[in-house]
């Protein structure tokens, strides 16, 4: 019992609850009282489970991670997963848990008593079944009768059946709402919107709902009240219609993404757009959000700027966006194959799925611009709801990159010193190294080593965008090819290494960073360059574990190395070039 409360209740808080409670319904339905009493009576011991109980309390939070043992938590996932997917578990080398037999226990019923009672229950409403056929008919006398279509025709009309009823209760709540937002008007008539933000939002939520479904689907109590909702918001347009800036420009730029939504909470106002102009796509559409503080001109400012580069890129990030869909299908192929089946998708001349059907089971695309820290750092991010892993959104990042100029980014970099370069190289010790090493270098990076080989920058200062603002990185080295002799900083040696450790192909280590941190001392981790796939010619840095989990046991190898490696990396520049263009001296902008 506490091994299915830990490992098999994957629920939380009230879901969680009312789960335990159908289930222990159905016990007592068929005559087994006290496992149904125990059940209820059990609480996810974990530390899985109390982290994610913990996850909404940030003292909680905190308390858990000061105390929480990470080699557990690991080795608690691996016999999860071991549980769960044994023929998995035994491809990649997890040791399955052997299943002891425990001596039965009193206070609840056995296995074999359970099963004996599930067997009576259905004998003894056997008659009651066969009473509604002879009543009802038995649909599966029928010629032409489908079971798969059957079921599918059940779930329709169960469906249906909750929708209806989900929204008349919808409706109930929007009219209270309604009714609350306007006593609280016509007391206050000049509440700021921010004021009812919560209200306001509940509201939204339910209009919205139902707002853009067609007619047909709806009952005619609520196609009423959604009539009524409308004009609630045109008397007071102030409260549900206010202008998101006091500023023409802005205004217009804004109207130019076309029609959009806004909430306004009390320090945040949220604009979405369902249809946002300059971002069509021929394999799936996009939704527009942005997050700015209230009354913020320079912030809005900053990602109307950040969205018209995204506007003027969108062709090649949506290369971006189509390959990392791809990716993430292949990652999950074998248990979408094993569990879920391809039969929803058009398959090629090799039986798997063809890359048009994979993208339109990805679902449509959601940017979110937002930003972050107080340097006006833009964040773009991109989620989908794949249909092959419906619990979780798929997550892809894009890089607001500056406008430059070729020539002149070509100039700055020029200027970059450097010391302690490695031997000279020509065109055919670089092509040997290139296949002894089964790498195929982008060109501007080639030209470097050719012309330089490696060496300390100076200068070597640089900020990188991370999750929360930007951080202060130093190049302490790029490394070198090694000639005639054995180099400290070898970029064969690199690269061996980061094969050795499982990490993906498709990058190769081409130096090493240092990263201010402020909780603590410098931190050093790899400079990367993509080799292929999305970021192929990208400079990326791999941040240090430490920065992202606590405990001694923070390793690649504990997060799964090469899907958690992408995970951990940041985008540093658009190329080597670009990279060499942006070193600056320490301390300046």
């Amino acid at each position: 019992l506490q091994v299915w409360r830990n490992s098999y209740v994957y629920e939380m808080g009230s879901t969680a609850t009312f789960r335990v409670e159908q289930t222990a319904l159905a016990l007592e339905a068929i005559g087994a009282p006290r496992i149904a009493a125990k059940m209820r009576t059990l609480r996810n011991t974990s530390l899985g489970g109390m982290l994610r109980e913990s996850a909404g309390d940030l003292e909680l939070l905190q308390e858990f991670v000061k105390k929480a043992d990470a080699s557990k938590l690991m080795e608690e996932l691996r016999a999860n997963v071991a549980r769960a997917m044994p023929h998995l578990a035994a491809e990649v080398g997890l040791p399955v848990p052997e299943k002891k037999p425990l001596p039965p226990s009193q206070d609840i019923e056995s296995w074999e008593e359970i099963e004996h009672r599930l067997g009576v229950y259905v004998q003894a409403h056997e008659q009651t079944l066969r009473a509604d056929i002879a009543k009802y008919g038995d649909v599966r006398a029928e010629s032409g009768f489908d079971p798969d279509q059957r079921l599918a025709e059940l779930d329709r009309l169960r469906l249906a059946k909750y929708d209806r009823e989900g929204q008349k209760e919808d409706m109930h709540k929007m009219d209270e709402l309604m009714d609350r937002i306007d006593k609280q008007l016509a007391q206050n008539p000049n509440i700021k919107p921010g004021k009812i933000a919560s209200l306001r939002r509940k509201f939204f939520d339910c209009y919205r709902k139902y707002s853009r479904r067609p007619a047909d689907e709806l009952l005619p109590d609520t196609q009423q009240c959604l009539q009524k909702a409308e004009r609630f918001q045109a008397k007071y347009a102030a409260v549900f219609r206010p202008p998101p800036i006091a500023d023409e420009a802005l205004l217009k730029r804004l109207a130019a993404l076309g029609t959009y939504e806004v909430d306004m909470e009390s320090k945040r106002v949220s604009l979405s757009w369902e249809s946002p102009a300059g971002f069509a796509s021929d394999w799936t559409v996009y939704s527009l959000a942005m997050h700015y503080r209230v009354d913020d001109k320079k912030a809005l400012h900053a990602l109307l700027d950040a969205c018209d580069r995204l506007q003027k890129r969108f062709a090649q990030h949506q290369l971006e966006l189509r390959q990392g869909i791809l990716e993430h299908f292949e990652m999950h192929r074998a248990d979408i194959e094993r569990f879920q089946g391809f039969d929803d998708y058009a398959l090629g001349d090799d039986g798997k799925p063809t890359e048009e059907s994979i993208l339109k089971h990805a679902g449509g695309g959601n940017i979110l611009l937002s930003l972050a820290g107080g340097d006006a750092t833009v964040i773009i991010q991109v989620f989908f709801s794949p249909d092959w892993d419906q619990e979780h959104l798929l997550e892809r990042s894009l890089t607001d990159e500056p406008d430059t100029d070729p020539a002149s980014e070509a100039a700055a970099a020029a200027n970059v010193r450097f010391h302690d370069a490695g031997p000279a190289l020509s065109p055919d010790l670089l092509a040997t190294f290139e296949k002894e090493h089964d790498v195929k270098l982008p060109a501007d990076y080639r030209q470097f080593l050719l012309r330089q080989n490696g060496g300390r920058p100076e200068p070597n200062h640089l900020k990188v965008k991370l999750d929360d603002g930007t951080a202060p990185v130093y190049v302490e080295c790029l490394y070198c090819i090694e000639v005639d002799q054995k180099q400290e900083d070898s970029l064969g040696d690199a690269i061996d290494l980061h094969r050795a450790n499982d990490l993906p192909a498709a990058y190769a280590p081409i130096g090493r960073v240092r990263i201010a941190n402020p909780g603590g001392s410098p931190m050093r981790t790899d400079l990367l360059i993509g080799l292929s796939g999305r970021n192929q010619g990208k400079i990326m840095m791999a941040l240090p574990l430490e920065m992202l989990l606590s405990g001694s046991q923070a390793s690649y190898e504990t997060l799964g190395l090469a899907e958690m490696f992408e995970t951990c990396c940041r985008r540093v520049a658009p190329s080597f070039t670009a990279l060499m263009s942006r070193l600056t001296p320490a301390g300046s902008s």
